[in-house]
């Protein structure tokens, strides 16, 4: 699961939107992903994950993929291809619904993940992935070599 960590570190993401990541939201030819949405939890309602649009309307943007990140990706995905899992999409908050969402990364048991388990998450995979900062403020500390590898110039995954 390092590349999770890899894409956060070389793309910027905010947890959230690496969660709410969709295989179809990568432009594997044109080495960019669009971050159009991002997974919710909602504390209100018994920790029900759901998609929502992200954080401010400049979030909504097309990043540009390193060949490291592009590699991690493509890695990640042949030996974890994502299932389909239903879950209501919020990002039109006046037509809510249910559908079916092809998430990059989820739990061990195909579920979303969720905010309250990122810490768990991150800390194996930037173990893995060789990188020695907390995922708040990656840029500081993370080896200059996976960051001249990875980072599209954008310096917080947060």
């Amino acid at each position: 699961m390092s590349s999770i960590a890899l894409v956060a570190v070389g793309t910027g993401l905010r947890p959230s939107e690496i969660f709410g990541l969709e295989v179809e939201k990568i432009d594997f030819r044109r080495k960019v992903l669009r971050v159009e949405q991002q997974l919710i939890t909602s504390s209100a309602k018994g920790n029900v994950a759901y998609l929502g649009p992200p954080k401010t309307p400049k979030s909504f943007r097309t990043i540009p993929l390193s060949d490291g990140v592009l590699a991690a990706l493509s890695e990640h995905l042949a030996a974890l291809p994502p299932a389909l899992i239903q879950i209501e999409d919020r990002t039109n908050p006046r037509r809510p619904m249910l559908r079916d969402a092809g998430l990059v990364f989820t739990t061990s048991r195909g579920t979303p993940i969720k905010r309250g388990t990122w810490s768990g998450i991150w800390r194996p995979a930037a173990d893995a992935a060789g990188i020695s900062e907390e995922p708040d403020c990656i840029s500081a500390g993370t080896p200059s070599t996976l960051v001249s590898d990875c980072r599209p110039g954008r310096g917080r995954a947060c």
